[in-house]
């Protein structure tokens, strides 16, 4: 990646995070860094976005040993940039990119930014708003996550 297209990716990186808590307030290390991975990844033309999965993510999660969604969920931030913060940075990317894909996964991640933004800096757990949102909780949140990490169906997005 050449150095331009490099500033462009850490400042689209940059400017989710200046979004998230200005409308959100604190979040979890999973939502805030991985909706912040997914639209570093963003090509702009005119007013279409283009986002194409992260090969570099993929790989990563292809060749290490993933923990529990529901661990991977439940790291504050002390844990996230611990001795698997390459790892989280890439779960965190994947979840959001498989949540962005389709009816149910935005349906659900819509849920948890639309709850986030009702308890603007008071205490409110994303993990539980995704359970609760998503159609079978985390369990089924799980299987279907990995089923679609262990495909190659990533799937180009555009908004």
């Amino acid at each position: 990646m050449c150095i331009r297209d490099r500033a462009v990716a850490v400042s689209f990186h940059e400017i989710s995070h200046l979004v998230t808590a200005s409308h959100l307030g604190p979040t979890e290390p999973w939502l805030t860094e991985g909706l912040a991975e997914y639209f570093e990844s963003m090509e702009v033309s005119g007013q279409r976005g283009t986002i194409r999965p992260n090969a570099a993510h993929l790989r990563r999660l292809r060749n290490s040993r993933l923990p529990t969604l529901a661990r991977f969920l439940a790291q504050d931030s002390n844990q996230w940039n611990g001795d698997q913060r390459d790892l989280n940075y890439a779960l965190a990317w994947s979840l959001v990119h498989f949540l962005m894909r389709d009816g149910s996964g935005l349906d659900a991640i819509k849920a948890v930014i639309e709850q986030a933004h009702a308890n603007f800096c008071r205490p409110f757990s994303a993990s539980q708003a995704l359970s609760d949102a998503y159609p079978g909780g985390l369990r089924r949140l799980a299987q279907d996550w990995l089923d679609w990490l262990s495909g190659d169906q990533h799937g180009i997005h555009r908004i």
